[in-house]
This record gives C-alpha cells, sequence and structure tokens, in this order.
C-alpha cells in the first residue's frame, strides 16, 4: 500500500515551522525537557509512563493497527450521530484530540492523538484508560507539564506513547510526521505499519472549526486546517477518500 516516504512528511513540519515563524529551537526545547522528565523509571511518580511501558503500549498499538481489518479516522469536525453505536469487530479508531468527547459511550477508541488541548475530553479519555499519543512542541511545554501535573493529582496514569516534531532522535520519543492532531494520526498509524486500505475519515475538514477543536482562534485554525489538509492529501486513501463514501453509499442501496 503505497503512502508518502517518512522524509517528505518530517520536511512539511519544516514547512510550518517557517510559514507561521515558529522556530526549531523551540520544539527542541520542549521535547527535550520532556525527554529528561520522561526518561526515569517512575516519571510524575507513574510506573506506568517510563520508558519500559511506553515501549510496550506503543508495542500494543502497533500490532492493533497492523491486524485491524477497518481504520477509521475521527476529525474534530465530526458530529455524535456520525459514531455508530457499536464497533465492528476489527474496525479500531483512532481520534484527535477532543474529538474523543463524541466518541464516549459509544465506540471505544483505539488511542487519542492529541498536543494537550482537547479539555474537557481528555479527561473523559483518561477515565476509559484509552491511550494517548501525546505530542511535544514548541508552544505548548507549560502546557504539558500542567497537563501532567493535573493527571497525577487526579489519579489519571493512562497508557502513554510520546510525540516530537524535530529531526533530531530522541530516545523513547517519536517523530511519526505530520502536523496537526488530525493529520498526525494518520500519520502516526502509517508509521506503526498500517497495512490495508479499508481506511475511513469523519469529521475531517479544512473549513469547518470543529466542536471539538482545542481553543483557538478561528483564522489560525483554519491555516493550521490547510496545511493538515495539504500533509493528509499526500495519502492516496485520503485523496480517494470521497470515492469509497460513494462506493458505501452505493451499498446501501
Amino acid at each position: 500500500m503505497s503512502h508518502p516516504p517518512f522524509e517528505s512528511l518530517r520536511l512539511v513540519q519544516d514547512k510550518v515551522r517557517k510559514h507561521f515563524g515558529w522556530s526549531l529551537e523551540d520544539d527542541l526545547r520542549s521535547v527535550t525537557s520532556m525527554a529528561s522528565i520522561f526518561s526515569g523509571p517512575n516519571p510524575y511518580g507513574v510506573d506506568e509512563w517510563n520508558p519500559s511501558n511506553r515501549a510496550s503500549t506503543l508495542k500494543t498499538l502497533q500490532y492493533r493497527i497492523m491486524a485491524s481489518k477497518q481504520l477509521i479516522f475521527v476529525g474534530a469536525a465530526v458530529e455524535p450521530e456520525e459514531i455508530p453505536e457499536n464497533k465492528p469487530v476489527g474496525t479500531e479508531y483512532i481520534v484527535a484530540d477532543g474529538a474523543v468527547g463524541a466518541c464516549i459511550g459509544k465506540v471505544p477508541p483505539l488511542c487519542v492523538v492529541s498536543d494537550f488541548d482537547g479539555q474537557p475530553y481528555l479527561e473523559q479519555a483518561m477515565n476509559h484508560n484509552i491511550p494517548l499519543v501525546l505530542h511535544a512542541h514548541g508552544d505548548n511545554i507549560d502546557l504539558w507539564k500542567q497537563s501532567f501535573e493535573s493527571w497525577v493529582a487526579s489519579s489519571y496514569s493512562p497508557p502513554i506513547v510520546l510525540t516530537h516534531q524535530t529531526p533530531e532522535v530522541i530516545d523513547g520519543i517519536h517523530n511519526v510526521g505530520g502536523f496537526t492532531d488530525g493529520d498526525r494520526a494518520v500519520c502516526f498509524a502509517y508509521w506503526c505499519g498500517l497495512q490495508h486500505s479499508n481506511i475511513k475519515f469523519l469529521g475531517y475538514d479544512k473549513n469547518i472549526v470543529g466542536r471539538w477543536s482545542g481553543h483557538t482562534t478561528t483564522d489560525k485554525k483554519l491555516a493550521k486546517l490547510r496545511w493538515m489538509e495539504d500533509i493528509l492529501m499526500m495519502f492516496p486513501c485520503y485523496e480517494s477518500r470521497d470515492e469509497h463514501s460513494k462506493e458505501d453509499a452505493s451499498s446501501l442501496m
């Protein structure tokens, strides 16, 4: 199954930084700080978050992605009625950040991909012990530190995988490609070894600031969504999504 080379996905991160005027140094500062904290045996006092257990969490996610018969990505513009009441056997849901709020009580997501701004819905995910794929970047260093401290104080310790967006190799924290939570979810699945092409997208729209989006200005969010679309269009499964939707609709007639 074809998908863009990882290096082309990583290079988009350089273009995004240049476009928004963000610095690589800030991204590096965030991820090196995270790496320092999470290299020990019990980061924030939580054994579940140490390097060995994070590696086990990642291995489990990789296995389930590769074993899935269908993969559904859920983005911030999804409406609750688009989520079915049950999960077909062999289907996995990977959810972008706050969109997990549309899934809770209906289908159990495989994981939530987030850069920590999907409150209060991330707490709902943690109540169900859903694994979180959590991202460090230069603009969220204070937020991720506050989030972990708050979660520990509230007795939340979900399984986690850590990601970053720098060209450096960081032990225990992975650059899977991508920029926004929505496109990073797709990059993550392919990085994990996704093999089949039975893929659907719910709530992915570059023209809508979805109800599950994190707090931001509309103009800035729409600019980010345009970059999300550019990245997703690098994946044939996304470029041909409308054709798949028509096929699904015709099969019901």
